[in-house]
């Protein structure tokens, strides 16, 4: 009797196996997913945001499913060549390489799982204009799924993904304020410091000893420090006092804030005195700009990336000074 108990459990699990496999076999391997939305800013202004692989972290419905995931960076975001890669414990190790850009107009990239294979799989961002301000985005990704994981095409619904992602963007972009006629860039430093990315991140934004971020931003101004706090979604000003006593800053808001791995602070107002400045030509030209740190850790060491929207008549100052900057950090945090 248990000898037939037996023979009938084996019997079922070689058929709750084998059932599926066969089933694979009939499954197609290629697929494709997308989504689409209307984003009410200029076609330009939404391009200019899609272009850098590393903001879909802050809309990529994939991406924030998991904060915690391991994120290293090779070459210059928002080029051909760009390579971002993840490991995550829940979404296992991949990579996007940015393939091909169209200005203002498309973006392409190599998504690569490969926990499925080496295969690339194709995604792309496309951006048209409906009407002055208003800009249609398309965002969609096609494959092919080797034998048997294709067996998960009839299970999977991906374009809900691409929905709230593109939700996530339009909501983004249209609190952005639009850039005046000043012209902006983003430029990029990079320092390898002998130090864990914990200690890195915590030195940088002064969370232990606000006296550390004082030290590597005096470069800039004498005196700077900030207020307020670097939790996602909070208010904070940097704050400088010139020679003759006067109160003066930035006001931004952390978009995000992702320990020992990603920030990003985005500019919404200048300080003058007391006053806190939102509007006007004063500060149209920064406001909206990002200022982006991210740490990778590899064997002790931490290579920081921090990637600035400046406005283009200052961009020799941040090139000039910032290195500067940053050397500083790099002696406080390997003391």
């Amino acid at each position: 009797m248990k000898y037939e108990n037996a023979k009938k459990i084996l019997i079922v699990i070689l058929i709750l196996i084998v059932i599926p496999l066969i089933v694979a076999l009939f499954v197609p391997k290629k697929y494709k997913s997308s989504g689409e939305i209307v984003i009410n800013k200029p076609q330009k202004e939404v391009f200019e945001y899609i272009r850098y692989v590393k903001n879909q972290d802050n809309f990529g419905v994939w991406q924030l499913s998991d904060l915690n995931m391991t994120k290293t960076a090779e070459g210059t975001d928002g080029t051909v060549g760009f390579r971002y890669s993840w490991d995550s414990e829940t979404l296992g190790k991949g990579a996007q390489v940015i393939t091909r850009i169209v200005e203002n107009e498309r973006m392409e990239s190599d998504l690569f799982f490969y926990d499925f294979g080496d295969e690339p799989n194709k995604s792309y961002i496309t951006v048209g204009e409906k009407s002055p301000n208003e800009t249609l985005v398309k965002w969609g990704i096609s494959g092919k799924s080797p034998y048997p994981f294709n067996l998960m095409n009839l299970f999977m619904n991906m374009d809900k993904d691409f929905d709230k992602g593109l939700r996530n963007l339009k909501e983004i972009v249209e609190k952005q304020p639009s850039p005046t006629a000043a012209a902006r860039k983003r430029v990029q430093f990079k320092t390898e410091i002998k130090a864990p990315a914990e200690k890195v991140y915590r030195t940088m934004l002064g969370l232990d000893d606000k006296t550390t971020y004082e030290h590597w931003t005096s470069l800039f101004h004498p005196g700077s420090t900030f207020e307020g706090t670097w939790e996602k979604g909070s208010k904070i000003l940097f704050i400088g006092t010139d020679e003759n006593g006067k109160k003066g800053g930035m006001i931004a808001e952390v978009v995000e804030n992702n320990p020992n791995k990603f920030v990003s602070i985005r500019s919404t107002g200048i300080l003058d005195g007391d006053k806190e400045i939102t509007s006007g030509e004063q500060v149209e030209q920064w406001t909206g700009g990002l200022e982006n740190y991210t740490f990778e850790e590899n064997n002790g060491i931490t290579i920081l990336t921090v990637d600035i929207d400046v406005v283009e008549s200052y961009a020799d100052y941040f090139n000039q000074n910032y290195p500067k900057a940053l050397q500083k950090l790099k002696e406080v945090c390997e003391k």
